[in-house]
């Protein structure tokens, strides 16, 4: 968004998005940075449903209303 506060994730068709969600892209910017190239990031999404319409195109949607991430490697079980 025109305020850089507003985080988009894709997986297949749907898109996650939260609002407003300014501190939350700063830890999730940090964590990237530190990301080695075999590193993964496994998230925990709750939210809600939405129809998302736009220029006649509807896409599934998920108002993100928590989520938790951590950084995975080939040690982590």
């Amino acid at each position: 968004g025109t305020n850089k506060d507003t985080l988009k994730i894709s997986s297949g068709d749907i898109t996650f998005i939260k609002f407003k969600a300014k501190e939350l892209i700063e830890q999730l910017q940090d964590l990237l940075k530190s990301l080695k190239a075999t590193d993964k990031i496994n998230f925990t999404i709750i939210g809600k449903g939405n129809i998302n319409t736009w220029c006649g195109r509807k896409t599934a949607q998920i108002f993100i209303e928590g989520l938790e991430f951590e950084k995975v490697n080939k040690y982590t079980f």
